[in-house]
């Protein structure tokens, strides 16, 4: 088929669907590309923005894992060490010392003769059993008349190394038997507070 008798040259008239704009095609690639490049200029600093937060997430994420697993971390560590001192009871020992109104722990000036001790030999606390105590593991509660045992309670003894006995709890104690030997004593020795009182108050 002839194409040439289809062909028409002449100027635009309105109404052409075609509009020659002396534009070469290339431009039009060329600006498409300069405003791609510019989206991407400014997308650049949202990405900027949001990736801490997406690194911070991965690190939560990532700690959580290993905390999971048992990895071991330095927040995991942290908090490990933490149980540890809070399972030993060293604060409540330390509270336990400071609030006592009668200090047990002499010094070997206060002393005299077969009395004199060290304080490096009443450090106060004694580690057996994969915790801290007031008491030795071998401690006895005393055998003795109630004036001993009172004595016991409100002064200890610090040749035996033995604080005063109300400031003990059931968790200084080696066994389950010693436990209840301590609520036994501090029963009755309460019950001698009781009647002082009511002598004093008389």
């Amino acid at each position: 088929m002839d194409l040439k008798n289809l062909v028409t040259c002449r100027l635009y008239s309105p109404g052409d669907s075609i509009v020659a704009t002396g534009v070469p095609l290339h431009i039009s690639i060329l600006q498409h590309m300069h405003s791609l490049a510019k989206n991407v200029n400014d997308v650049v600093p949202q990405i900027q923005k949001v990736a801490p937060e997406v690194i911070r997430g991965v690190i939560d994420e990532i700690k959580k894992r290993a905390m999971t697993a048992g990895t071991v971390t330095r927040d995991g560590l942290e908090a490990l060490i933490g149980g540890c001192i809070e399972k030993s009871r060293l604060y409540q020992l330390v509270q336990k010392l400071e609030n006592s109104p009668t200090p047990w722990i002499q010094q070997e000036e206060t002393l005299t003769g077969d009395e004199a001790v060290t304080m490096t030999h009443m450090e106060g606390m004694h580690s057996w059993g994969g915790r801290l105590h007031l008491i030795l593991q071998d401690f006895a509660f005393p055998n003795s008349c109630s004036q001993i045992a009172w004595q016991y309670w409100m002064c200890g003894d610090c040749q035996k190394q033995y604080p005063p006995l109300r400031i003990l709890s059931k968790n200084d104690m080696s066994n389950t038997n010693m436990q209840k030997r301590l609520s036994d004593f501090r029963y009755l020795m309460q019950l001698v507070e009781k009647r002082v009182e009511e002598k004093g108050s008389g």
